[in-house]
């Protein structure tokens, strides 16, 4: 399930109860695609995280080097 926290309600404190709901719908809409997309993807899904790890651990350049 996910948090919704508070501070996400601030931004529209002066809105009516109604946007409020939708806003929390909204959310766990996108959290449930999100996940059923994670769940389709699988291990794919981890090597991306691992891809995303190493261009952010290392230059990008030297990884394509290595590759190439």
């Amino acid at each position: 399930m996910v948090k919704v926290v508070k501070s996400d309600f601030i931004k529209g404190a002066g809105k009516s109860r109604g946007s409020e709901r939708k806003f929390i719908r909204n959310r766990l809409q996108l959290a449930s695609k999100r996940a059923r997309i994670l769940k389709r993807l699988g291990s794919m899904g981890l090597a991306i995280n691992w891809m995303e790890w190493l261009v952010e651990g290392f230059n990008l350049n030297w990884i394509l080097w290595v590759w190439l």
